[in-house]
């Protein structure tokens, strides 16, 4: 349930973000008219499939890391690391969320609202524990994943592999002789 959540609301405020400033673009280009808000809400619904978006990139291991000095080490340590990490950035996430939670509180508190939407920050805002406490919950669920089942080095093959969905981009730009040996 929670991955259809997460997957859903990136879909809809992207979709939603790309809809408003494609009608913001056609209607000042096209009608001399513009929607005053069109800009605030785009950015708002950018802020939330950021933070959202970031839960669902733990989730899937996509995030950017830098593994050529890790995948040197011996298979223990290797992961060791990687769960160190994982607990590292849990830390972090559950710092976030608890200081988001404040910061909620503290707009509540001095009824803060948007210029143009006129929307309660706090609802703006509630994109930083929500976003923050979901990834808490995936490195909880990847750290007990990689306890049970240790993380292994890649080949060194599989590091210099491009990744398939990029490969197939290539290839359907004509890029397909980027990358081969």
């Amino acid at each position: 349930m929670l991955d259809r959540f997460e997957e859903v609301v990136i879909s809809v405020f992207l979709a939603l973000a790309t809809l408003i400033s494609f009608l913001q673009v056609v209607l000042r280009y096209g009608f001399s008219f513009s929607i005053t808000w069109a800009s605030e809400a785009t950015t708002y619904l950018l802020i939330w499939t950021a933070l959202i978006g970031a839960s669902y990139g733990v989730r899937k291991r996509v995030h950017i890391g830098v593994d050529t000095i890790v995948n040197m080490l011996p298979q223990k340590w290797y992961s060791i690391s990687v769960i160190a990490a994982s607990v590292i950035s849990l830390i972090y996430t559950i710092g976030i969320t608890v200081l988001g939670a404040v910061l909620i509180s503290f707009i509540l508190s001095i009824g803060i609202v948007s210029p143009d939407l006129e929307l309660p920050m706090w609802i703006v805002y509630m994109a930083v524990p929500i976003g923050n406490g979901l990834m808490t919950v995936r490195f909880i669920q990847q750290i007990a994943h990689d306890i049970k089942n240790p993380p292994r080095k890649k080949s060194r093959k599989e590091m210099e592999e491009i990744p398939p969905l990029l490969r197939k981009a290539m290839e359907e730009q004509n890029f397909s002789d980027i990358g081969k040996a």
